[in-house]
Parts: C-alpha cells; structure tokens; sequence
C-alpha cells in the first residue's frame, strides 16, 4: 500500500505555468466587469425592495398588479438585513483589529 501525498495548489500551478491564468488581462477585465455588475444589482435590489416599503400582500380588485408576495418581500428584506450585519460584523471586526495593531505598537518597546 502505498501512501499518496498531495500537492500544493502553489505548487501545481507553478509546475504547469497555470499561475499566468489568474494574472491575465482578460481574467482581471472579466473579475472587475462582474464585480462592477454585484454591487450595482445589490444597489438596485436595495432600490426595488425598499422603494415599496410594506406593499400591499393581497390581490384588489381595481389593482390586480399592484401587490407583492409576503414571503418573497419578507424574504427579500430579510436577505438585505443579513447582508447588511455581515459587513457591520466583518467592518466591526477590521476597527478593533485597527485598534489592536495600534495599541500594541504604541505599548511594546520592541516596536520602537
């Protein structure tokens, strides 16, 4: 029996020149163009959902277009709630690591 040892992803892509895939220009236009693409259909959700703040969830008479399913809406703001705590956390997160690096700069001699 013999034992299989795996390779470093690094290391596979150096071997076989892979590593010119992630650094061509046509990946980095590609990667902007859908980054750029996220984050302006994320503002246009925010747009649509909140822009009709609590529609009406049932089906009138005069107006037969003119409502929103409760669970897709409540789904929606949900989803755009969870977004929005994620990135306090992870900003949050990024002031007291901020925070840290310069307490302990400030406080450790070895720093200075």
């Amino acid at each position: 029996v013999r034992s299989r040892r795996y390779e470093r992803i690094d290391d596979a892509f150096a071997e076989d020149g892979l590593d010119e895939i992630f650094t061509s220009t046509s990946y980095r236009a590609t990667d902007v163009a859908l980054t750029i693409f996220l984050v302006i259909w994320f503002g246009m959700g925010n747009y649509w959902v909140y822009k009709i703040y609590l529609p009406n969830f049932q089906v009138t008479l005069f107006k037969p277009n003119d409502w929103c399913s409760k669970t897709l809406y409540l789904f929606s703001v949900a989803q755009l709630f969870f977004v929005y705590a994620v990135l306090a956390v992870v900003l949050l997160l990024i002031i007291c690591l901020a925070c840290g690096q310069k307490c302990v700069t400030l406080f450790d001699e070895s720093y200075k």
